[in-house]
């Protein structure tokens, strides 16, 4: 369960990331 979570929580993260860095 938690193994086929992480993946996804990282990927929403490093989308967010690259949201705030085209933001900037």
């Amino acid at each position: 369960m938690f193994r086929a979570d992480i993946p996804q929580v990282y990927h929403v993260t490093e989308v967010v990331h690259v949201n705030l860095r085209m933001a900037l």
